[in-house]
């Protein structure tokens, strides 16, 4: 459910960091080209990282139970 409120993309390969806290995480990933993924850095393959949070004032919160 967080990542459609946070209108994340999917595609072939999907990778998602989930945690409950104001933590400033970051992920970052090599695609099949041998190319970082990170952040502001997309890859010629077409990767990216469309969703950052909590590096500003986006805090992401988990759903209510």
């Amino acid at each position: 459910m967080r990542l459609l409120r946070e209108h994340a993309q999917t595609g072939d390969v999907q990778i998602s960091l989930l945690w409950n806290s104001a933590a400033d995480l970051d992920l970052a990933c090599i695609d099949p080209l041998g190319e970082e993924v990170d952040c502001g850095r997309p890859s010629s393959s077409g990767g990216t990282v469309d969703v950052d949070m909590n590096g500003t004032i986006r805090i992401s919160l988990p759903e209510r139970l």
